[in-house]
């Protein structure tokens, strides 16, 4: 919450004005899947349909497990999921965000040994945090993006005019979510992809609360990124 009400103040100083939705989906304690991609449709769908947002004015942004649910917000709108109700947009997205985004679920990637030292996450954590949320006999396109390969995704250039991956080049994600990236990319030709060297997993989310004054290069870049789309 914190980092994107800094965001929000970050643009008001550039003269633009964002509005927060942050939508509270259930934890994998309390239900699995496909629950929160049932309830992350459903909150877009109540800005489109309730409350008559244009989609051109709309940025979704997920970090982390929340880019995961946005990649099954994505694969929703183009392959509806056989038990949630299909959603269309009437226009594109005025942008997508994907940031640290956790579309796989191996953890014998190479960069689970090159980063270990340098990453918050964990395998036993990942590992118990994605069998709390989905049994592996349940792993698909909507919940293992990385499984999904290019065709999977052609379409969603029409979803969001402007779409950034973010990724920290410290993550033990790295591997996995550089893959994905690019055949997201394939589909997507105008995503941007920005790995920033040596950052961990959501370091923007972390900064502030190891006490760092500034912010880093990653955040910065996120920050600049938003504020040239709006």
């Amino acid at each position: 919450m914190n980092w994107y009400r800094s965001l929000q103040q970050n643009l008001e100083e550039r003269g633009l004005d964002m509005s927060l939705v942050i939508p509270a989906y259930t934890l994998s304690t309390a239900a699995s899947y496909p629950t929160q991609l049932h309830e992350a449709v459903e909150s877009l769908r109540y800005l489109v349909e309730t409350e008559a947002r244009d989609p051109g004015d709309i940025v979704v942004s997920g970090d982390s497990a929340g880019a995961n649910l946005l990649c099954g917000l994505v694969s929703h709108m183009l392959h509806p999921h056989p038990s949630i109700m299909p959603f269309q947009l009437t226009a594109p997205l005025r942008a997508t965000v994907f940031a640290s985004p956790w579309v796989s679920f191996r953890d014998d990637t190479e960069s689970y040994k090159t980063n270990e030292h340098n990453d918050l996450l964990c395998t036993p954590t990942l590992r118990s945090f994605h069998q709390s949320w989905v049994e592996k006999k349940q792993y698909d396109n909507y919940n293992h993006p990385i499984q999904a390969d290019s065709e999977w995704w052609s379409g969603a250039d029409k979803l969001a005019r402007d779409t950034l991956v973010w990724i920290g080049g410290g993550e033990v994600l790295l591997d996995s979510a550089q893959e994905w990236a690019q055949k997201y990319k394939s589909a997507v030709p105008n995503a941007e992809i920005i790995v920033t060297p040596k950052d961990p997993h959501d370091a923007f989310l972390f900064e502030p609360l190891f006490g760092y004054k500034e912010p880093g290069l990653g955040t910065k870049a996120i920050k600049a990124w938003v504020a040239s789309k709006l």
